[in-house]
């Protein structure tokens, strides 16, 4: 069990997911000389297989907690912290455009 307000933690996890089956597939094919590739960029022990994961979001308005959905085991981007990700990028590039009108 983790808990965390970071997007880029749910994002990693994400590509944790993406390298297991990356990797699953690579072994289906029989193309195990692949597989060094794969874990330099993602090494074994960090990969997750999709049915080990699962992640909830709370809300901040009732408190409920609900299930983000996920496509083929990888979280889905439409979640709040992606939200607040998007508002901040959103808010600083608004400051730099500023900045340069000055």
């Amino acid at each position: 069990v983790m808990t965390t307000h970071s997007p880029y933690i749910v994002g990693y996890l994400g590509l944790a997911v993406q390298a297991h089956q990356l990797h699953t597939k690579l072994q289906e094919q029989g193309r195990a000389d692949l597989l060094p590739n794969l874990a330099q960029i993602v090494p074994p022990d960090a990969m997750v297989a999709p049915a080990d994961l699962a992640i909830y979001e709370l809300s901040e308005t009732d408190g409920s907690v609900t299930e983000l959905p996920a496509f083929e085991g990888i979280p889905s981007d439409a979640n709040a912290l992606n939200g607040y990700l998007r508002k901040g990028n959103d808010l600083f590039d608004r400051l730099l455009d500023l900045e340069e009108s000055i």
